[in-house]
């Protein structure tokens, strides 16, 4: 590594301006629960088909973390790469994701520093049914791992 360059020892290298990348993941059943079993969110939308129905959204849903998950995946597995980690996020939760809906998580790259491994990227998750359920850009610094 180079004083000068510090994108040197990042796996995958400098991600470009314009760089995109997608992946997607199906809510089952199964997730939605070990993640409520994990974060301790067992809210009733995810689980009780009568309290749905009663809700503004009339179905059950996924958890909205879970998409910020699905995100998470993308960053890491491909752009900026492993060792991203999220230094500040704003988000937009405009729809509600199903259970048992496939969604697709979105990054692309707006911004890169050179001084620092730090970049800006826009983000989205879309349902299977082309509605777009999240949105909104996250500042990142990819650590060198």
């Amino acid at each position: 590594m180079t004083d000068k360059d510090p994108w040197a020892n990042i796996k995958g290298g400098k991600p470009r301006v314009g760089d995109v990348a997608e992946g997607s993941m199906t809510l089952t059943p199964e997730k939605t629960k070990a993640f409520a079993d994990i974060s301790g969110d067992h809210n009733p939308l995810h689980f009780d088909e009568e309290a749905a129905k009663r809700s503004i959204f009339g179905e059950r849903i996924g958890h909205g973390a879970m998409m910020i998950g699905a995100i998470n995946g993308v960053m890491v597995q491909k752009i900026p790469g492993p060792g991203a980690v999220m230094m500040h996020a704003d988000w937009r939760f405009s729809n509600p994701v199903r259970v048992g809906e496939e969604i697709t998580a979105r990054v692309e790259v707006l911004e890169v520093r050179d001084d620092k491994p730090i970049c800006k990227v826009r983000t989205s998750v879309i349902r299977s049914d082309g509605v777009i359920c999240l949105e909104g850009d996250i500042l990142t610094y990819v650590s060198p791992v």
